[in-house]
């Protein structure tokens, strides 16, 4: 078989190319799916005096706000918001207010914590299980 070095080369182009095409539409499909399958994946575990207070999901794009109102053994309080962007307190009468400036957080990156109402709110996301997994 003499076929000419050209003609070589560009089947091996064209199949290379279209393997890295592949492989990329894979990559954006799984992507995009998984993107749905994050949010419902994501909990926040409220703990008051090292107990777990209260469990709770945030809620999915388009979903309404939840507010929860979080009272203290000391007569205070700290009002839980939950949003798809994730969770965050937004009123409290502790003297430094520093739960409410730490930001509203979708990751475990970093708690967020009342000291004086002795609160950690924790926002933590599960590992997904896919048939692949399996």
């Amino acid at each position: 078989m003499n076929t000419p070095v050209y003609k070589r080369a560009a089947l091996i182009f064209l199949l290379m190319a279209a393997v890295m095409m592949a492989g990329a539409a894979g990559y954006l499909i799984r992507g995009s799916l998984s993107k749905n399958r994050d949010q419902a994946l994501v909990r926040v575990l409220v703990y008051q005096s090292g107990r777990l207070l209260m469990e709770e999901t945030l809620p999915r794009p388009g979903e309404p706000e939840k507010l929860f109102r979080i009272e203290s053994a000391s007569g205070g309080y700290n009002i839980l918001s939950l949003t798809s962007e994730g969770a965050a307190v937004t009123e409290a009468d502790c003297p430094n207010g520093t739960c409410m400036r730490m930001g509203r957080r979708k990751d475990a990156s970093l708690p967020i914590a009342c000291l004086p109402h002795d609160l950690l709110i924790v926002v933590e996301q599960t590992p997904e299980t896919d048939a692949i997994t399996y």
